[in-house]
């Protein structure tokens, strides 16, 4: 696999993200109500998980400054900023939804591009155009370079996405489900690709996750929610347990190791 870029001076694996207090929700109702978490160090990638309705998405939005926060405070290298103008929030935050917007008629390589532009002040045309192309031929892409984004299928749209997202680099990058429409082969690597990149390049990356299998063998920390609130943080593998999964997802399951020695949750039924 080739990897999307050299390191760089700066990799801020100092970086931090502090949230204390969170309250957030849509109009007068809060979905998220007083959360706390640990704080988040960079070189981290955090896999935000728990049931429908739970309030992933809502925290995620929150972090990215699209959704308004009612209580708390949001510290990333102890900067607060929740209260900064979005286009200067943007510059320390890279949300990437579930799915593209509608309509977007441009070449994934255009996309990429802008969204280089967008984040590495500095940069030259060429360094652009080579930093976009390494990272869509390290999402394994680059053949679609030329192809135009409201011609590809959701699968190819969400790493067409995941590309603008990597190519910027941010402090914080936040991903909602970006695995939703990948197949297996895809799941594997994207996954591979963001941890090597969070480490590398010293980011905060918090990724929503359905699949509890995936955070066990790619995520360094979990927060799990449940009802607005968080339940469980730390280790995926101190987090995802038969208690947490019967309070969170009311199942009865097991967590137990494969012949190669990484841990798998068993769903035996019901709680």
């Amino acid at each position: 696999m080739r990897d999307i870029a050299t390191p760089t001076p700066a990799t801020r694996h100092g970086a931090m993200l502090e949230i204390h207090g969170l309250t957030a929700g849509y109009g007068s109702r809060p979905v998220l109500r007083n959360l706390h978490a640990k704080a988040l160090p960079g070189a981290t990638l955090t896999a935000l998980l728990g049931p429908n309705g739970s309030g992933k998405s809502t925290l995620l939005k929150t972090l990215a400054g699209l959704n308004p926060l009612q209580g708390g405070t949001l510290r990333l290298d102890g900067t607060d900023i929740a209260h900064l103008p979005p286009a200067q929030r943007a510059e320390h935050a890279m949300y990437m939804p579930q799915a593209l917007p509608k309509g977007v008629h441009m070449t994934v390589l255009e996309s990429v591009l802008v969204a280089a532009r967008s984040g590495r002040q500095g940069q030259t045309g060429a360094a652009r155009m080579n930093e976009a192309m390494r990272v869509l031929t390290a999402l394994g892409i680059g053949a679609l370079a030329s192809r135009y984004l409201d011609e590809l299928s959701g699968g190819q749209k969400q790493l067409a996405s995941l590309a603008q997202a990597l190519v910027r680099r941010p402090r914080l990058l936040l991903l909602d489900e970006p695995l939703s429409a990948l197949d297996l082969n895809y799941q594997f690597h994207v996954m591979d690709v963001l941890r090597r990149q969070t480490a590398l390049h010293g980011l905060i990356t918090v990724v929503v996750l359905h699949d509890l299998n995936i955070a066990l063998r790619h995520a360094d920390h979990a927060l799990l929610l449940h009802g607005g609130a968080l339940l469980a943080e730390g280790p995926p593998r101190e987090v995802v347990t038969p208690a947490t999964l019967r309070r969170a997802y009311g199942v009865q399951a097991r967590v137990e190791r494969c012949p190669q020695g990484q841990p798998q949750v068993h769903v035996d039924g019901l709680a």
